[in-house]
């Protein structure tokens, strides 16, 4: 989420078809199927493989990117897939990563602290996949047995062959880099949404082809907003269903926002100038006017702390504070105006503190976004007085913990959760 989440949601919502092997056809590249996955469509187990040649070529063609090289398939089993998740997420996200983003959270009274939030997300996951693409194996899998019906995953097959083809041409992995985490939330919302609207594309011209294609327009429903049935998903708090909807819904918007005066050719300079933050994808107007983040510094040492997590929430992270805690139109509002942000998780011996730094676009935005935390703080903590100081507001919690608020200028910062007072410089 606004901390390691999007770095999760990345691995897997990238991950999300096929897989390939074996000898490429004499003709144009194409599709090649793993012997598993041959064994699955000349059994009847997934006959929606043999459509895989011809969906590709036509997303090729929709989305003007040439296949470079064969696409190669497999079909997993859910336990399996199982398997390969938690490897990736050992493999990529350190354990403290997953406590400082939980820690984060909980100090926001957004998670309990006894909630287990990395196993719920990979058993999220797992549930919610019906195939991914790997950029790291170059490898596109399918699920056997996903709960979608033949029309849904074409859109999915779609979906994900776009991913492929991103690949190829725009080398995903290096694309989505090792920046903060903002960044990469903005990045994969480039991504997905490109390969939604692409999807919806594919969608218009098979609807040429065939009038009674209309039905697939549900399928995309059912893809791409996840389906209500998932018993995870019904059990994941509201922030986490956002997080995961974000990249596909407002990737969406703002990638068709640029197609309203855009070929699909000029998106190479795009991937190349890609957005930097949420805010871009929020509001696809300061992208194109190149309003970039401003980068901030925090130092604010802790003697005998170390960090968990440090990076960049973002205007959608700190969206989805308030909107957990206040209207949706009072969270849009608060967090509307962002310029920057830094924060740390920090913790020695079990406990966590969260330092947090932000810019705003004028002292009117880091009012309102103050204004806005005051607020929240009253809800998690009821009747809590703060000690007025210049710019500062301190509190004293019940349980001998401090909250700092500073409002000054076009900046504001946050320390929650230390054992004694502090002070930002």
């Amino acid at each position: 989420m606004g901390a390691r989440l999007m770095k999760i949601t990345l691995a897997l919502a990238l991950m999300a078809t096929l897989w390939v092997s074996g000898p490429a056809m004499a003709a144009a590249p194409g599709i090649v199927f793993t012997p598993r996955a041959e064994l699955a469509l000349t059994s009847g187990r997934a006959p929606y493989l043999a459509e895989a040649e011809r969906i590709l070529n036509a997303v090729a063609k929709v989305r003007r990117l040439p296949v470079k090289q064969p696409i190669k398939v497999d079909v997993l089993g859910r336990e399996e897939l199982f398997r390969h998740l938690k490897t990736q997420i050992d493999k990529e996200i350190k354990p403290e990563q997953i406590v400082g983003e939980k820690a984060l959270y909980v100090r926001w009274g957004m998670l309990a602290p006894d909630f287990d939030y990395g196993a719920f997300l990979l058993d999220l996951y797992t549930e919610q996949v019906g195939g991914f693409y790997d950029p790291e194996t170059q490898m596109l899998y399918l699920v056997e047995g996903a709960p979608l019906a033949r029309l849904d995953m074409e859109v999915l097959i779609a979906h994900e062959l776009t991913h492929a083809l991103q690949d190829q041409h725009y080398q995903l992995r290096d694309f989505m880099g090792d920046s903060s985490d903002d960044q990469t939330l903005a990045r994969q919302a480039l991504v997905e949404g490109d390969a939604v609207v692409t999807s919806i594309e594919y969608v218009q011209q098979r609807m040429q082809q065939r009038p009674m294609f209309w039905d697939t327009m549900a399928s995309l429903m059912n893809v791409f907003r996840m389906q209500g049935s998932f018993a995870k998903l019904k059990q994941a708090p509201g922030f986490v269903k956002s997080f995961l909807l974000f990249p596909y819904e407002e990737g969406q918007t703002f990638v068709s926002s640029l197609r309203a005066s855009r070929d699909w050719d000029d998106f190479v300079a795009i991937y190349k100038q890609p957005p930097s933050s949420t805010e871009h994808i929020l509001h696809p107007a300061t992208f194109l006017a190149a309003d970039h983040p401003q980068t901030l510094t925090l130092k604010l040492p802790q003697p005998g702390y170390h960090k968990l997590l440090s990076g960049v929430l973002g205007e959608m992270t700190l969206q989805l504070l308030f909107r957990h805690h206040l209207p949706l139109s009072e969270a849009r509002q608060a967090a509307r105006g962002w310029k920057g942000d830094y924060y740390e998780i920090l913790e020695r011996q079990g406990h966590t503190v969260l330092q947090l730094l932000t810019a705003w676009d004028s002292p009117a935005d880091a009012q309102e976004f103050c204004q806005a935390y005051r607020q929240v703080i009253q809800l998690r903590y009821p009747g809590l007085a703060a000690q007025v100081d210049g710019a500062n507001e301190r509190y004293t919690l019940k349980t001998g913990e401090h909250l700092l608020l500073r409002c000054q200028g076009s900046q504001v910062a946050i320390a929650e959760g230390h054992r004694a007072p502090v002070t930002f410089p």
